[in-house]
């Protein structure tokens, strides 16, 4: 017994001296079909409500799930309705009451309802309606539902479809709705035989009660503007001609003119959040968020937490978790014992990559996280193909993922050359935990001056500490036919023949018709009949010969004329005759032709020797510096990994070089 005390104690203040700084997960729930709602249960179990029309129950622990209604045949699930929030009797056990809202199409109506039925231990029986709302929308129903302490049940409605109706009194859209258990009017609401609590909403999705008894909702806004407001009895909340903060001079003039109550937390005019579900965190499990107000956000995929005034009728600051990692939260749920539970809303999720994944929508348990290792990230391909002709626009993607336990918070990304990343992933920012991967979405034009290269170079970091980084490769090869030198100079000693490499990296073949030489005249071609067709990945090779007198240096330009949308183009240089062998560049030979696992190389004598190794694209691979007369590189030194193919050695001794081309089988 002493010990484990004495380990609560090491843990208690390592938690005081590091702090909580994140949260981690574990699945509870999958291939789920949007969850809504989720509350505990009398029974300790997660209850929760699913927008096609279920409402099940699941062990927190043991993963056992029954479902307890199965409403599919009374709901629409469509666009944003279906079967919505829930809550149940605050006495349960003597009252087994179950309140849940929904909504369905009448002919060509569509309408609201709130519900009440009964569970009888295993199924939720008796359904009656307390409530209806006619005609109502398949968007913007608000429907979080709450049980107050005198057990009123109030509820949100959105402003559609009539949003100019948001003010008017003998209309309850818009509104937040405060009735009975049995759907009468309280004696004491607002407005004497109104539903109606308060008005001028759009949207509201979230809805808590803070022991102090404050009411607050979270909101959607038009694309900007979300919004958390303190629910006040009788107010208005300005929708739609007040967004946010009343801080537009129109704004502030109606504002004042009708007495709107500001929003106490607005997202800004810079991002969507779209937010959802809304708790307050009361227990002591998690430090870092007692008594502070926590909100999940669909749109901008994470948790934030709120700190509240000494009072908790505002919030003074604001803390980010979870950014991007599951995708759309949509409710989070506060446990008695302080456990922390979040849904996610991802089925139907459009423009969010990578979700929806083939579990679909999940519920999972937050677990807190105490410091960070250094996140890890890895790129499934380091180098990635892209086909298209000059001028296409090229939609993909580039593929980073976590390699390790900690999350990953990506924090930009940098491309070179250039910035081909014309479209990313719809907010800038992003995390991944486990071995989770994100896609960052990509969309450039390649340049005609095949291949065109580029590096995309991730960023990264714990928050608050030094980035890290990772990149991919980026070849963008052309659709049509399209051959290309492996090297940009090949070269010969004068009076001597040299045999210059073609590449066709297009899809289609290519025909050389002839070539041209600058200066004209300098040089022929042998031992090739035009026309010469090049099949797409086939390596062909020219000899040419100096026919005239030229310089030492010089340098004679050749382009063989095609019938692709671009000639292939390189030079032929002239360097000293060696005066040793009477030839250009140190002597060597390859064996085993072709090489499979290592290089070979033997040296006429035992000086240094610089030896380098580019692939068809002209890319170095390898470089290294040998003495001897026998050098064996291994394959597997090669920078990225070697694939079959042609590949071009260079060896360079006493500042001449000689270079030659040799193959890599399969």
């Amino acid at each position: 017994m002493r010990s484990y005390l004495i380990v609560i104690a090491i843990m208690l203040c390592s938690v005081a001296t590091n702090g909580q700084v994140d949260f981690t997960a574990r699945p509870v729930a999958d291939h789920l079909n949007i969850p809504w709602d989720l509350l505990e249960g009398p029974d300790g179990k997660i209850w929760f409500t699913e927008r096609v029309g279920l409402i099940s129950r699941i062990h927190p622990d043991t993963k056992e799930k029954d479902t307890i209604l199965d409403f599919r045949g009374s709901v629409a699930n469509s666009v944003e309705i279906g079967l919505l929030g829930m809550v149940l009797h605050p006495n349960f056990s003597e009252q087994p009451y179950v309140y849940a809202a929904y909504a369905f199409k009448n002919n060509d109506t569509w309408v609201k309802r709130v519900l009440r039925g009964r569970f009888n231990g295993s199924k939720i029986v008796d359904i009656v309606t307390i409530y209806e709302l006619k005609p109502a929308q398949q968007w913007h129903q608000g429907c979080r539902l709450v049980i107050l302490p005198d057990t009123t049940l109030m509820f949100t409605n959105g402003d559609q479809p009539a949003p100019d109706s948001t003010f008017s009194l003998t209309s309850e859209i818009g509104k937040t709705i405060r009735i009975n258990l049995d759907g009468s009017i309280p004696a004491d609401n607002p407005f004497p035989g109104s539903r109606i609590w308060s008005i001028g909403h759009r949207n509201p999705q979230g809805m808590c009660q803070l022991p102090n008894g404050n009411i607050f909702a979270s909101e959607h806004g038009d694309k900007i503007e979300d919004e958390i407001n303190l629910i006040v009895k009788g107010a208005s909340y300005g929708w739609p001609k007040i967004e946010g903060k009343c801080d537009l001079p129109a704004e502030i003039e109606f504002c004042t003119a009708n007495n709107v109550v500001e929003p106490v937390w607005s997202s800004g005019t810079q991002l969507t959040y779209a937010p959802s579900g809304l708790e307050y965190y009361p227990h002591t499990r998690y430090p870092a968020l007692t008594g502070k107000l926590l909100g999940v956000f669909l749109k901008a995929s994470r948790m934030m937490v709120f700190d509240l005034s000494e009072d908790q009728s505002k919030i003074v600051s604001d803390k980010h978790m979870l950014m991007f990692r599951y995708g759309r939260l949509r409710d989070v749920l506060v446990m008695s014992d302080g456990r922390l539970f979040v849904c996610t809303g991802n089925y139907d999720a459009r423009n969010i990559a990578p979700f929806p994944k083939p579990d679909h929508d999940v519920i999972v348990e937050l677990l807190p996280v105490w410091e960070y290792e250094d996140p890890k990230v890895r790129v499934p391909l380091d180098t990635i193909l892209y086909r298209a002709d000059a001028g296409d626009t090229v939609k993909t993607a580039v593929e980073f993922c976590s390699d390790g336990g900690t999350p990953v918070f990506y924090t930009r990304l940098f491309t070179n050359p250039g910035n081909i990343f014309e479209a990313r992933f719809w907010q800038d920012g992003a995390s991944t935990e486990g071995t989770d991967c994100y896609l960052f979405r990509v969309q450039y034009t390649p340049q005609t001056d095949f291949p065109y290269v580029a590096t995309a170079t991730v960023y990264y970091a714990n928050p608050g500490e030094a980035e890290h980084s990772q990149y991919a490769t980026l070849i963008g090869l052309p659709k049509k036919g399209y051959i290309k030198a492996t090297q940009d100079t090949f070269m010969v000693s004068a009076g001597n023949t040299v045999e210059c490499f073609v590449r066709n990296i297009g899809l289609d073949t290519v025909t050389v018709t002839s070539a041209l030489f600058s200066p004209s005249g300098t040089a022929t071609i042998t031992g090739s009949e035009y026309p010469v067709r090049i099949a797409p990945d086939e390596v062909h090779s020219f000899t040419f010969k100096l026919t005239t007198p030229v310089a030492v240096g010089s340098v004679i330009d050749v382009v063989l004329l095609t019938d692709a949308f671009r000639d292939a183009s390189f030079s032929i240089k002239l360097i000293p005759v060696s005066v040793e062998d009477d030839e250009q560049g140190p002597r060597f030979a390859l064996a085993p032709q072709p090489v499979r696992d290592v290089l070979n190389i033997t040296l006429t004598d035992g000086s240094s020797h610089e030896i380098s190794v580019h692939d068809a694209l002209g890319r170095l691979v390898y470089t290294g510096k040998h003495n001897g007369t026998s050098v064996s590189i291994p394959i597997m030194s090669f920078l990225g990994q070697a694939s079959k193919g042609v590949y071009t050695l260079s060896v360079s001794a006493r500042g001449q070089s000689r270079t030659t081309p040799f193959l890599i089988a399969p």
